[in-house]
């Protein structure tokens, strides 16, 4: 005798959900039924996701703290893992996609993607730019006029164009 329906395996926006109908006579099962979400559960999820990242980006920004370019250049390494806030203006993207921000009188941080999800390719030079994201110590490299140097890094997790 057909009875209740048991949901064994929740339906998400990528896959199936499987119920089981259940004997009301014996508490055997009788069939496995699968199932999708319909397009309207497939619409409030993904609201649900669009407001739940938007949460995260917001409680993540507010955060970081502020720091000064003369607090962290001598010592990145004490602020390690520190989340921060910079703005500046891009001063030059380099050949991994990386970005040299300047945040003032030509101190230069350097940017990385560090969530994977934002994309440094869109930015360009003279650009401004907020970066959010956490201390990563120092970065050594040569200017095009071939001299060594060394700035703050930052893994960015988010940025505001």
């Amino acid at each position: 005798v057909p009875g209740e329906v048991k949901i064994v395996k929740e339906a998400t926006l990528t896959e199936e959900g499987e119920k089981v109908q259940i004997c009301s006579a014996c508490g055997e099962e009788i069939k496995t039924i699968k199932y999708e979400l319909s397009e309207e559960e497939k619409a409030a999820q993904m609201e649900e996701y669009r407001i739940a990242a938007e949460e995260r980006e917001r409680e993540y920004k507010a955060g970081c703290g502020y720091y000064t370019y003369a607090e962290i250049s001598g010592n990145s390494m004490d602020y390690f893992g520190e989340t921060a806030v910079f703005t500046g203006s891009v001063f030059q993207i380099t050949d991994d996609g990386s970005v040299l921000l300047n945040v003032g009188s030509g101190n230069l941080i350097w940017v990385y993607d560090g969530s994977g999800d934002i994309s440094l390719s869109g930015v360009t030079d003279g650009a401004v730019m907020t970066v959010y994201g956490m201390i990563n110590g120092s970065k050594s490299y040569t200017t095009v006029m071939g001299y060594e140097a060394t700035v703050p890094s930052i893994l960015a997790m988010y940025i505001d164009l």
